[in-house]
């Protein structure tokens, strides 16, 4: 079972239909010190993990968001229309993640996907 961290507010149209049946958890969150945001939980079978990451991808916005599925040692990053393996033993494939991202104006100190393997939420320390 993979767990999903999806923020409803990426979306584009904010219809959460789609996933609804894996949502296990919804809250609210500071993110970045300084945005409310909406978290959706979601607990994703093995099997649906990369339809679910892949349909996600094509509904983020543009720019600035993702979302992620993870399963040690292995997570799912959902881009806008691009999803990339993580490897939690491949340091490699964490710094092509992070240059995914920085396409879509992420920063750098917002995707610590090595800490994510840990904690949801790294950048709250």
């Amino acid at each position: 079972m993979f767990k999903g961290l999806i923020i409803k507010e990426s979306l584009k149209d904010l219809n959460t239909k789609p996933y609804e049946q894996y949502i296990v958890h919804k809250y609210r969150h500071l993110m970045d010190s300084q945005f409310d945001i909406e978290i959706h939980e979601l607990n994703v079978p093995d099997n649906d993990v990369l339809e679910v990451a892949y349909d996600v991808s094509k509904r983020l916005l543009p720019m600035r968001f993702y979302a992620h599925f993870l399963k040690n040692p292995e997570m799912l990053v959902a881009y806008p229309n691009v999803v990339v393996r993580i490897d939690c033993e491949d340091k490699e494939s964490i710094k092509v993640a992070q240059k995914v991202g920085h396409l879509f104006g992420i920063k750098k100190r917002l995707m610590k996907y090595d800490e994510m393997f840990e904690r949801d939420h790294p950048n709250d320390l």
